[in-house]
Formats: structure tokens, C-alpha cells, sequence
């Protein structure tokens, strides 16, 4: 399937389609009573939904290493050892990450 550059979507078209994917394999049996462990079939389109969720949470500024610290320990819980960590593959990876993320975390330096 082709998909529309993230980028190239407002918010709001970006939000509702990751609201659709996020959707479907949603809970023990999905929204449409789609459990992904019930074939195979279901097993390998949730994955290869993956990586388009990921572009739209990047866009939509959603992936751990593009929120504070603050942020992802009062919503996720995620202790502060885990985001560093996210934040050093994420500045390993070429990411551009947020100068507010960054001030959680003086001691690292962004290429």
C-alpha cells in the first residue's frame, strides 16, 4: 500500500491514521475482534503496520526520544536509565532530537 508522506499531513490526518492502525490490534481481540494471534496472516500485517506507525509517531513527536523525561515518567512510567538509553540510540541513528529532550540530559552531545 502507498502511503502519504507524513510530512506531508496536516496533524489531524496524521492522528487519525495512526488512531486507525493503533486501532486494529487494539486490546486482547482488537477493535474488530482482530486478535493477532489468531493466524498468521494477522501476525505478519501487524508487523508490517509497524513501521508506518513509527513514521507517524515520529511525525506526530510521540517516540520516547522526542519527549522529556519528565514527560515519559509521569505518562509511561519509563525509568530515566530507559529514555537515556532511547535518546543514545536515537542520536546514534542520525535523529535530530529536541533541544528541550536534550536539557534533561547536558552531559550528552548531539552531532
Amino acid at each position: 500500500m502507498k502511503y502519504k508522506d507524513p510530512y506531508l499531513m496536516t496533524d489531524e490526518e496524521a492522528k487519525a491514521e495512526l488512531y486507525k492502525l493503533e486501532s486494529k490490534y487494539a486490546g486482547p481481540y482488537g477493535s474488530g475482534g482482530n486478535n493477532p494471534m489468531d493466524s498468521r496472516s494477522n501476525i505478519e500485517d501487524m508487523l508490517s503496520l509497524a513501521p508506518r506507525k513509527q513514521e507517524l509517531r515520529e511525525r506526530l513527536g510521540r517516540e520516547y526520544w522526542q519527549r522529556t523525561k519528565k514527560n515519559v515518567f509521569n505518562s509511561e512510567r519509563m525509568p530515566e536509565k530507559a529514555h537515556r538509553k532511547t535518546i543514545l540510540q536515537a542520536i546514534a541513528a542520525g535523529k535530530t532530537i529536541p533541544s528541550e529532550v536534550m536539557a534533561d540530559y547536558p552531559d550528552l552531545v548531539q552531532p
